[in-house]
């Protein structure tokens, strides 16, 4: 006798996780009179036979139930060795034999993710490391992120052929700073993170304050720098040390001889660099007061001398 049913599964295939449970749900709508008999086997060996009752393989005792009219199964406390092929095969009472088949791929839910990097201070361009994250079940997928942005390959920048491990070669201060791990599969994803700490500086020295600015109430300089850890500072004045050894130089109040060129130096103690800048604190000048100021600053420059 010639058979038919195509369609009669989805083309699949279904997925599943550990301990949970699956459908196997057919397109078949009630028929009138019951089927004669409905079967369902698992990579061609059979798991249940329904005729006038039902004879289900030992192994799947408790664990399927069977809906008669529309011969679906449903697969309970799913293993990882339910993935596999299920067949369908139903004896309508007059017709055609059906069959369909549907792939089922069970899951592991992901746990315990973590990610491990060698332990040793990072110096720019100096040092290289690598972070590896790893987890517990099915991973289908790994993807690292950096600062909450997809973190892409580079010169310094080297994926794993599974991207478990990223290597940084050497590292870059835009290392310095959070990455993610992020595995996932079909029935589970999770999110990991990992603080990398990459020693980097002084960086982009420069000094905040206002210049010109006229006598009178006191100013402050800022001296700011990017650098890991935090830069020491110092102070000079005209070339002169200032014994300030901090970001901030305050001036109580500007007078005269308080004009000139001001230099902040950024000191980083582990990667041993130092930057300079500096800053030309000069006079703003509006006659008439401008041009008794100056003659002022001449005078004292030639009793100097």
């Amino acid at each position: 006798m010639g058979c038919t049913g195509a369609g009669i599964l989805p083309q699949g295939p279904v997925i599943g996780a550990v301990a949970g449970t699956a459908k196997l749900t057919t397109s078949i709508r009630p028929p009138e009179r019951p089927f004669l008999s409905v079967s369902w086997s698992f990579n061609e060996a059979n798991i249940i036979t329904s005729t006038s009752k039902n004879v289900t393989d030992a192994g799947y005792a408790d664990r399927i139930f069977l809906d008669r009219a529309t011969a679906s199964l449903e697969l309970r406390d799913l293993r990882l060795e339910d993935s596999g092929d299920y067949t369908v095969s139903i004896m309508p009472d007059g017709g055609l034999r059906q069959e369909g088949k549907i792939t089922l791929n069970v899951y592991a839910l992901i746990s315990g993710a973590s990610i491990s990097s060698p332990s040793a201070v990072l110096i720019e361009d100096k040092s290289s490391t690598n972070l590896t994250c790893e987890a517990s079940g099915n991973i289908s997928t790994t993807v690292w992120i950096k600062d909450g942005r997809p973190l892409r390959p580079s010169e310094r920048v080297v994926f794993s052929a599974n991207n478990k491990t990223v290597f940084l070669q050497p590292v870059h201060n835009s290392h310095h700073g959070t990455f993610q791990c992020r595995v996932s599969n079909p029935v589970s994803s999770l999110t990991v993170a990992h603080n990398l700490i990459v020693n980097f500086g002084p960086h982009n020295v420069s000094i905040v304050g206002p210049s010109p600015i006229s006598p009178g109430p006191g100013v402050a300089l800022q001296c700011i720098a990017a650098s890991v850890p935090p830069a020491n500072f110092s102070w000079t004045f005209n070339g002169n040390d200032t014994h300030v050894n901090s970001s901030l130089y305050v001036i109580e109040q500007l007078e005269v001889d308080n004009f000139g060129n001001y230099t902040c130096t950024a000191r980083n103690t582990v990667t041993m660099m130092e930057n300079s800048t500096f800053l030309n604190l000069r006079a703003s000048c509006t006659a008439p007061c401008c041009s008794f100021s100056m003659l002022l600053v001449g005078a004292l420059t030639l009793s100097l001398k």
